[in-house]
C-alpha cells in the first residue's frame, strides 16, 4: 500500500500507541497485555533509547496512512545476531485497519530495510497458529513458512506454539527483481 508510511516514534506518540494497542483484541495474540498509559509510555521510551545504541539492535516504527497521521500500529525489526546478519519482524496493526494491507507493507517494507540497508541474510517472524492474518501476512509479504515451535513461550498465563516464517537475503532480490520485470536466479538454472 502506497498510503503507508513507517516513522521512529517520537515522546508524544505515547497517546496513539496506547490507543492502537490498548485493545485487547488488537493485541490478543501478543506477549503483552493492553497498554496502559505507564506500558506506552515505557514501550516509547524504549524506543528512543534503542535509536541511540551502536551498534542500533532495535529499530521501532510507528506506521500511520499518511506522515504526520494517527498511529495504526507499530513495527519492528530487531537484529538477534549480528554476526550471522539475522533480525526477526513484528507487526502490530490496530483492529479497525485490519485486513485493508496494511500489515503486509509493513513487513516488506521492514524487509527492505533489512535486506536493502542494514545488509541481512536472514529475516524471521513468528505468530501463533491461531492467528491466520499474521500467517497470511508474513506469506504475502514472501516469507515462507518454516516450522512450528511447541509449547515455546510463555504468554499470558499459559504455554504457546509459535509459527516460524522466514526469507533470506536471496530470495527477497529474487522477488524484488521478479516485481521490476527482471529474470530471477531460479529461472538461470532451469
Amino acid at each position: 500500500m502506497s498510503d503507508l508510511t513507517l516513522r521512529e516514534l517520537q515522546e508524544d506518540d505515547w497517546t496513539a500507541l496506547q490507543a492502537c494497542l490498548g485493545d485487547a483484541e488488537t493485541v490478543r495474540f501478543t506477549e503483552f497485555e493492553p497498554l496502559t498509559e505507564a506500558g506506552a509510555r515505557g514501550l516509547v521510551g524504549w524506543a528512543l533509547g534503542a535509536r541511540q545504541k551502536e551498534p542500533r539492535q532495535a529499530f521501532v516504527f510507528g506506521m500511520s496512512l499518511t506522515p504526520g497521521a494517527a498511529l495504526i500500529g507499530i513495527a519492528t525489526l530487531t537484529v538477534r545476531d549480528f554476526a550471522l546478519r539475522e533480525a526477526d519482524i513484528g507487526v502490530i496493526v490496530g483492529r479497525e485497519y485490519w485486513g485493508r494491507g496494511y500489515g503486509t507493507a509493513a513487513v516488506q517494507e521492514l524487509l527492505t530495510l533489512g535486506f536493502g540497508t542494514l545488509g541481512l541474510h536472514r529475516v524471521y517472524g513468528e505468530c501463533d497458529p491461531a492467528n491466520a492474518g499474521s500467517g497470511r501476512v508474513m506469506e504475502k509479504a514472501g516469507m515462507a513458512r518454516e516450522g512450528l515451535r511447541r509449547e515455546c513461550l510463555w504468554q499470558k498465563e499459559r504455554w504457546v506454539d509459535r509459527l516460524l516464517y522466514a526469507v533470506l537475503d536471496w530470495e527477497w532480490a529474487d522477488a524484488e527483481k521478479r516485481r521490476q520485470g527482471e529474470v530471477s536466479r531460479d529461472e538461470n538454472f532451469g
